[in-house]
């Protein structure tokens, strides 16, 4: 997981709680769920998948919490509630990540950068391992 996911997820449950982060299919844990998905896709480049992994669901969770439950619920206004949260959220994590940023030399964000995709290109390379060498030559 990255840092900047860790430390959204750290100021969504210092608003929101962890209830969220259960195995529980609650409207309310997965409002929750979808405001931490929002709050990372708006701040983070980071995929589905590892947006998924750190609250312990797929990609396919995570775009429909971000295509229908964040649109259809939380935005619109029928839960204003949970938009309050999302606004606390997002500005929380915002802070804390520009300051976190904020304090590094250009060398260090390099690095940070560097680590990042050596990280991206290990993923690459596991699935790409997994792909059968029959497959693998008919698209050569």
């Amino acid at each position: 997981m990255s840092k900047q996911i860790d430390i959204i997820l750290n100021c969504c449950i210092e608003v929101m709680g962890d209830s969220f982060l259960g195995k529980d299919k609650l409207r309310d844990n997965a409002f929750k769920r979808a405001i931490f998905y929002k709050c990372c896709r708006q701040l983070t480049k980071e995929s589905l998948v590892r947006i998924g992994l750190a609250v312990g669901r797929d990609h396919g969770t995570v775009l429909y919490g971000l295509k229908t439950i964040f649109p259809n619920d939380i935005q619109s206004g029928n839960f204003p509630d949970f938009f309050d949260m999302y606004r606390k959220c997002i500005r929380l994590s915002t802070v804390k990540i520009n300051h976190k940023y904020a304090t590094l030399s250009k060398e260090e964000k390099m690095v940070h950068t560097i680590i990042n995709q050596r990280g991206y290109i290990k993923e690459l390379e596991e699935k790409l391992k997994r792909i059968p060498d029959t497959v693998k030559t008919m698209y050569a």
